[in-house]
């Protein structure tokens, strides 16, 4: 008699023998080296997104989907480029043969924090565009603050031949604005590696209906018809059994119509911003692997619960960092009755933490189809102390307010019992 396993009883069942085939570094591979094989499993990985990918393969991903955040939580600092003239076909020429350093000084005189912007983004494009496969394509999701800027780069980047469209996401929810037009919608960006050979299968798109059916034959408007360059598509239902609770996750509905129209089944897909792990369940759902990389502790364990991560290889997971845990937890709720001292403070935190996973854990559903291993990069210590640097500059913030508050509560006391 044939015992039949759950979805997630096989993944873990297919994961146990990838990890006992691959127990041995292959030769000329550090011990600790990041796992990344083609015809290995789905990855979950905690890194800093551009020290990891300097270490995957050229050509690896069919589709590389990224949601960069437009504030990086970082210290910024000024950076410029050197005047530096190239030949024409220079990999890094611009506009009518101007180079590429002018051209972002122009841009740059425009806003300060879109030159650190750039910077941050600009050398992440450059490996994007590496690891894709010759028939791959990219789609850059940004918004209306950023995007035109962004389009500058990738031409520059990709060549503005490889550019295939731009995507215009528009959904109606939120508050509206009685000032000006209310904003309500993204744009999303596509390049393809090779302009003459990335793969594009319509076949594979899901279909919507037509806006005047009566119109068309009934065959027509039965079978509906293909998404145009603008995407009507509701946000994530705040009561959805979709919903994470993580800010900013997209619609899996968006992601499953990029993957399935630019990739085949077997392929890769990267998100190395994946957040709340949207990019890896539709992937998966599709018959995609996905490599997900984040940095945020928060991310994680959203994605490995979501995305049915191995037991085994998320025991490398060291959670939250000591100390830094208050960058986590409400701002104001920290060491409200708790005192002022960095021992209740950090208490506070800690238990406000706790209940924010077990509240993850009750609310994220897992996707049946999805798998993967999960690796912590070693990039991942320097992030960790640099969340511990903010953790305490926040505490020392917040002890200052609350004997801030604690003054004025007293001298208040002492002007009323002086009035009486």
């Amino acid at each position: 008699m044939t015992a039949h396993l759950s979805p997630t009883h096989h993944a873990e069942a297919k994961n146990a023998a990838y990890r006992a085939e691959h127990a041995e570094p292959q030769h000329g591979a550090e011990v600790g080296a990041p796992v990344f094989d083609p015809n290995g499993p789905s990855l979950l990985v905690q890194a800093d997104n551009l020290e990891y990918l300097k270490t995957l393969p050229d050509a690896s991903f069919t589709v590389i989907y990224i949601d960069p955040p437009f504030n990086t939580g970082k210290p910024q600092t000024r950076r410029s480029y050197s005047n530096k003239i190239v030949n024409e076909g220079g990999d890094r020429t611009g506009f009518k043969g101007k180079s590429y350093s002018s051209v972002l000084q122009t841009i740059a005189s425009y806003s300060d924090s879109f030159e650190d912007y750039w910077a941050f983004l600009e050398p992440r494009i450059r490996q994007a565009h590496r690891l894709l496969t010759e028939d791959g394509t990219l789609y850059l999701h940004l918004d209306w603050r950023e995007v035109h800027y962004a389009k500058i780069m990738c031409d520059m980047i990709f060549g503005r031949e490889s550019f295939l469209n731009e995507l215009i996401w528009a959904y109606d929810y939120g508050a509206k604005s009685t000032r000006r037009w209310p904003t309500k919608h993204d744009n999303i960006l596509v390049y393809v590696k090779n302009p003459r050979s990335y793969y594009f299968n319509t076949a594979e798109v899901d279909r919507e209906p037509y806006m005047a059916p009566a119109l068309v034959t009934e065959e027509k408007a039965a079978r509906g018809k293909l998404p145009t360059d603008v995407w009507w598509h509701t946000i994530v239902s705040p009561t959805g059994k979709e919903k994470t609770g993580y800010p900013t996750q997209k619609p899996i509905g968006l992601l499953r119509r990029m993957i399935a129209a630019s990739s085949r089944p077997g392929d890769w897909v990267l998100d190395f911003f994946a957040g709340s792990g949207t990019t890896g369940a539709a992937a998966a759902a599709l018959g995609r692997r996905f490599l997900c990389v984040d940095q945020n502790p928060s991310a994680i364990e959203t994605m490995a619960h979501r995305l049915n991560v191995d037991a085994v290889s998320f025991e490398a997971y060291r959670g939250v960092p000591r100390g830094a845990s208050v960058l986590f937890t409400p701002h104001r709720s920290i060491g409200v009755r708790g005192g002022t001292s960095r021992d209740a403070l950090m208490a506070a935190s800690r238990k406000a933490l706790m209940e924010q996973r077990t509240k993850l854990r009750q609310q994220v559903q897992p996707v049946p189809e999805a798998s993967c291993l999960f690796v912590r990069h070693e990039s991942t210590d320097a992030v960790e102390k640099q969340m511990r640097i903010r953790a305490r500059d926040t505490l020392r913030r917040e002890r200052k307010r609350q004997e801030l508050a604690k003054k004025r509560a007293e001298a208040k006391a002492s002007d009323t019992k002086a009035s009486d």
